[in-house]
Order: C-alpha cells, then sequence, then structure tokens
C-alpha cells in the first residue's frame, strides 16, 4: 500500500529508498523575534511571497490581416501601486504568522512535482547535488555545458531556479508517496509517471518544468 511521508533538506539522506511520487515546498519560518519588527516582519514576508512567483512566460497573439504581438509576461504577486495593504496590522501580527508557518503542505503549492521509479532517496539526492552545485560553481557556468543528460533538463531548471531566487535550502520541505515494489501487478513506473503528468496539469508547480 502507498505510504505517506516527508523529509527537509538536512535529512534527504535519510529518506526512504521505495519507489514513489514527490514535492518540493518553501516553508515559512518566521520566528517570535521577528514579529517584534514590523518592518522587518513585512520584508521577511515580502521575501516568501515572491519565491513563489512563476517564471516569466512567453505570449504569442496572432489576430486578423497579420496583426501579430509576441513578448513576456511577469507574474505580479504584489501590487506595488497598493503599498502595504496586504500587510495587516501590528496585533494581526501573530495571527498571521502562525497561519503562514503551518501553511506547508496542506495550503501550499508545491514548488516541483517529481517522480522516483527507481527510488525517492536517489532522486532526492539528485536534485540536492544539482543545487549545491549551482550554488558553487553558478549558474551560467554550469548552463553552458553542452554534454548533459536531457533527460535530467527538467531537474537542473528546478535547481537553478531555486539559486537564482536565492533561496534557503533549509527552508525546503518535501512530501513523498511511496509505493512498494511488490503492491501492485501493473507497470510501477508507467504508473508513476501518469500520476506525475496528471498531478502536474493539476497544480502547475511553481518553479517546476520548462
Amino acid at each position: 500500500m502507498p505510504s505517506k511521508k516527508n523529509t527537509k533538506w538536512n535529512d534527504i539522506e535519510t529518506s526512504c529508498k521505495d519507489p514513489g511520487i514527490y514535492a518540493w515546498y518553501l516553508i515559512n519560518s518566521i520566528g517570535s523575534a521577528d514579529r517584534d519588527v514590523p518592518d522587518g516582519w513585512s520584508r521577511l514576508v515580502e521575501k516568501y511571497i515572491s519565491d513563489h512567483e512563476r517564471p516569466g512566460m512567453g505570449v504569442n497573439a496572432k489576430a486578423t490581416l497579420g496583426l501579430e504581438f509576441n513578448g513576456e509576461i511577469n507574474h505580479v504577486t504584489i501590487d506595488e501601486d497598493k503599498g502595504k495593504s496586504w500587510s495587516p496590522n501590528t496585533e494581526s501580527i501573530d495571527i498571521v504568522t502562525d497561519l503562514l508557518n503551518l501553511s506547508v503542505p496542506n495550503l501550499a503549492a508545491p514548488l516541483y512535482i517529481g517522480v522516483a521509479p527507481n527510488g525517492i532517496r536517489g532522486r532526492l539526492m539528485d536534485h540536492k547535488r544539482d543545487i549545491k552545485r549551482y550554488r558553487r560553481e553558478g549558474i551560467e557556468k554550469i548552463a553552458n555545458i553542452r554534454d548533459r543528460d536531457p533527460e535530467r533538463e527538467e531537474d537542473r531548471i528546478f535547481a537553478s531556479r531555486v539559486v537564482s531566487r536565492n533561496i534557503d535550502v533549509n527552508k525546503l520541505w518535501i512530501e513523498y508517496i511511496t509505493i512498494g515494489r511488490e503492491s501492485y501487478e501493473g507497470d510501477l513506473e508507467e504508473g508513476l509517471k501518469t500520476a506525475e503528468f496528471i498531478l502536474n496539469r493539476i497544480f502547475f508547480p511553481i518553479l517546476g518544468k520548462k
């Protein structure tokens, strides 16, 4: 039977080795000291919001008589014209903070959804190595490497987006569901990839895929 578990960045090495499907999330962890400084609290929340901005999207629109428009549109999470209208008053900061801190995973959008037919631990370790390498060597340097495995291109896209946003890896959280290799008679890999395909098109992970 399927089993639902979770892990964090520092515990990936001890995650389950069974095949399954997984999702990365970004937790909010504002401490009690941060709540006492409203301006500092607002900056932390703004960073958390901006980390969830979706990547820019290429758009092409065509009309009659050959009229055509193309370009890139960006995801706007906070309307600058509205200033701090989204920010609560001082008396409500504790309420908002506690709710945000407990929102993952039940009320949060995933950063990435992936599949691990050969084992959860190995796939998560691949992601972890990619992120650490991008942080160490730089995104542009690795992007110029031509002899890359095309099957892992989506992994590298996720890693580069985590690093380019300067996301604190200690705030990364992974939920996963494992499937026992002997639990089902059908094609395990096909079943996992089909579930991944469906989930990606329902939830549209923020930093996943191209």
